[in-house]
């Protein structure tokens, strides 16, 4: 059955994460720079879930929290989210607000660095339709000013979902989003067809495009996934660290 699934957040900004390497308070600031860090063992820490460049037709989509794969060997939650693209392309996101009382500052331009702990079940190397399961998934990271907004566009002759977000395209990025590589879980191309097994692997990425908070110091950070594999993708988002550095 065909339904659109909207996730809505139900953390607060500030989370006081406890770790065997110590104490770790998400939205400090060290400086200038602010330093953020998102755990999603604890719950959707604030993020949205959406799902953007597709028609009416053909989606299938579903995102939550949800306990982590047992191959994985933890006993925690991810931010599940999964999507069957069956239109040649498919751009699955999160995203979350972040703002003064983080320790923005109005006004200021952020440049913003990401480190993304997550699980997929796609090693490299293997065949798929429209392109292989993992290299053609693309992990993109960014930030914008204004809320992301996913709506129907007809500018196309296709009636689509598009999000207000410059994303680019596949495996291209755009200005708001910039790649951050694929989603291949370090397994080795003899995994390929044995099974779905999920693998925790890591990216970081500098977004290069400096995004100036509004007067109320409001900025959005965005990770997504922009698909060519014409089959399902299921991933697990596990830890997202953002560090946001100011431009003068």
């Amino acid at each position: 059955m065909t339904s659109r699934m909207t996730w809505q957040p139900n953390s607060g900004l500030l989370a006081v994460l406890m770790g065997g390497m110590g104490l770790v308070i998400s939205g400090c600031t060290d400086g200038a720079v602010v330093h953020l860090t998102y755990d999603l063992s604890r719950g959707d820490e604030g993020f949205q879930a959406d799902i953007a460049d597709y028609d009416v037709e053909n989606l299938d989509f579903m995102a939550g929290v949800r306990a982590l794969p047992p191959e994985l060997g933890r006993s925690a939650t991810g931010l599940y989210l999964q999507s069957t693209n069956r239109s040649a392309d498919a751009f699955m996101f999160v995203h979350r607000g972040v703002g003064a009382s983080d320790g923005l500052e109005p006004g200021a331009r952020y440049t913003a660095r990401f480190a993304i702990t997550m699980a997929s079940d796609a090693p490299a190397g293997c065949i798929g339709i429209g392109g292989p399961p993992a290299e053609a998934v693309t992990l993109k990271v960014g930030m914008v000013d204004h809320a992301p907004v996913v709506a129907l566009d007809g500018t196309s002759g296709v009636a689509q979902y598009r999000v207000n977000v410059d994303k680019g395209e596949q495996v291209q990025g755009g200005n708001d989003m910039t790649v951050a590589g694929d989603i291949a879980n370090g397994a080795a191309s003899t995994a390929c067809g044995t099974g779905p097994t999920f693998r925790t692997f890591s990216r970081t990425h500098t977004h290069p495009t400096a995004v100036t908070a509004s007067s109320a110091g409001e900025l959005w950070v965005m990770i997504g996934t922009d698909s060519g594999f014409e089959g399902t993708t299921p991933l697990y988002y596990e830890q997202i660290d953002i560090e946001l550095t100011p431009v003068r």
